[in-house]
C-alpha cells in the first residue's frame, strides 16, 4: 500500500494527482492514523473540492498543498534527497 511506501522512506514530500490523496486520506482516516512526516504535497491534474481538501489537511496536518499544473504529473519523479 501507498502508506506503507511512506513510512517505509520516510517521506516528506508527495506528489501525485489529487484523486490519489483524496483516497490515500480517506484510508489513513478510516484506520485512524495521521501522517505527520509529510510537509509537502504537490498535487493537481484534477479538480480538489473543497471538502477533499480538508480531508487530506485531516490525514496529513502538517502538509502543505503546492497545486500543479495540469500535465506536470505525468513526468514522475524529478528529485530524491
Amino acid at each position: 500500500h501507498i502508506y506503507e511506501v511512506i513510512i517505509r522512506y520516510k517521506s516528506n514530500v508527495l506528489a501525485g494527482i489529487n484523486s490519489t490523496f483524496v483516497g490515500l486520506a480517506n484510508y489513513l482516516l478510516q484506520h485512524n492514523l495521521v501522517n505527520t512526516t509529510v510537509d509537502r504535497i504537490l498535487a493537481g491534474g484534477e479538480l480538489l473540492f473543497g471538502s477533499q481538501f480538508e480531508m487530506i489537511k485531516k490525514a496529513f496536518p502538517n502538509a502543505t498543498m503546492v497545486s500543479f499544473m495540469y500535465g506536470t504529473t505525468e513526468a514522475g519523479p524529478f528529485a530524491y534527497s
